[in-house]
């Protein structure tokens, strides 16, 4: 019974959902960067930029 169900309920998955699209889109981003720095010759740049990450 879907009334037994908060709005609150949905909020929060709704706010779940669209964090994980977010990271989804910066994994994606990342990607396209370290794909883009190895393509350049760039690695060092790329070591120091996830090593940022580590952080």
């Amino acid at each position: 019974d879907y009334d037994d169900q908060s709005d609150d309920d949905y909020e929060d998955v709704s706010a779940e959902t669209h964090i994980q699209l977010k990271i989804t889109k910066f994994q994606h981003e990342i990607k396209k960067m370290k794909t883009f720095l190895q393509e350049q010759k760039h690695t060092i740049a790329l070591m120091k930029i996830l090593n940022s990450f580590r952080a």
